[in-house]
């Protein structure tokens, strides 16, 4: 009977020792996912580190207003897209202190690329403030950063990945095609209202930087309310600045018909997509309207976010 006794002792110790493993795993990865989403929700908000969140692949029909000058539609399209592979978007457009984080690393790091110098190159922006979105460049500017950080990339400095959290050597980094910015911004294309976020004009101001509210000038990046999709935050998808993105040569077409994954070895080209602080619309609808015009000349209503290929597992 002691034997038995002992046997059951053993058994019960044995069960709750397994349960208190189990416990403080349950813990500790429940500690880690607290961990990780205050740390992102942190680097969202204070815009000094770059964010991304991953985007999982889809169709979708894009309908698209074409503007021109004064505001005028000349042409409507619908276009419907396949995005085949995934990809992450930035959770904010660049903001100017990263801007200028990547600047003074690629002038300290001499890998081969052209320097940074003084405020045009390290300080473009004409609405200062480190968390503003960096505005005030054209798209040769936007190209010859992104070069600097490619470069830090593939040569695999360090100090990178504390602008970057998830970054890894090798990445490439670059601007959305503008199929992939509308894919998020329109939630995988469900929306389906006079803008993406709802159909009351009353939501602008909780969501957008635009005339009627900014005070007329850029504001720190994520103090609106974000986009959702997927459950992962975008903030200032609409308003506070128009944000550079890539279109396929073949949507210059009057009926284009674009299929899998637009931008071809035909070429593409530049353009600007959303609204700003400026606008005295929010260009931001379900039936997309993006100007006709390409981004040469600085504009202190114009930035850009970062997106970046989907790594092999």
């Amino acid at each position: 009977e002691q034997l038995v006794a002992k046997e059951i002792l053993r058994q019960a110790g044995a069960r709750a020792e397994s349960s208190r493993v189990v416990t403080q795993e349950s813990i500790r990865r429940a500690d880690q996912i607290r961990i990780q989403r205050a740390q992102i929700a942190v680097d969202v908000i204070d815009g000094k580190r770059a964010i991304f969140h991953r985007i999982e692949p889809g169709e979708f029909t894009m309908v698209h207003e074409y503007i021109g000058s004064g505001g005028r539609l000349f042409r409507s399209v619908h276009v419907n897209v396949k995005i085949s592979k995934a990809f992450f978007l930035m959770a904010t457009p660049v903001t100017q202190v990263l801007w200028l984080e990547v600047a003074e690393l690629a002038n300290r790091s001499n890998v081969g690329f052209e320097k940074f110098y003084g405020d045009e190159g390290l300080r473009p922006s004409f609405f200062r403030g480190d968390t503003k979105p960096v505005e005030s460049v054209t798209s040769y500017d936007i190209q010859r950063w992104l070069g600097a950080l490619n470069e830090l990339s593939q040569a695999g400095v360090p100090s990178l990945a504390d602008l970057i959290p998830d970054h890894r050597q090798g990445d490439v980094y670059g601007i959305p095609r503008m199929e992939e910015w509308e894919f998020v911004a329109s939630s995988r294309g469900q929306f389906d209202s006079s803008y993406f976020f709802s159909n009351k004009d009353s939501q602008i101001d909780a969501r957008a930087w635009v005339r009627r509210n900014s005070g007329e000038q850029t504001h720190p990046v994520a103090a609106k309310e974000p986009m959702v999709i997927d459950g992962l935050e975008f903030y200032d998808m609409i308003g506070n600045v128009w944000e550079m993105v890539v279109a396929a040569d073949e949507y210059r077409a009057s009926s284009p018909r674009v299929g899998i994954d637009p931008v071809t070895t035909r070429g593409s080209y530049p353009l600007f997509i959303g609204s700003s602080w400026k606008s005295g619309f929010v260009s931001g609808s379900v039936t997309m309207h993006f100007v006709h015009r390409h981004p040469t000349n600085p504009m202190n209503d114009l930035g850009f976010r970062l997106a970046r290929s989907a790594r092999s597992p």
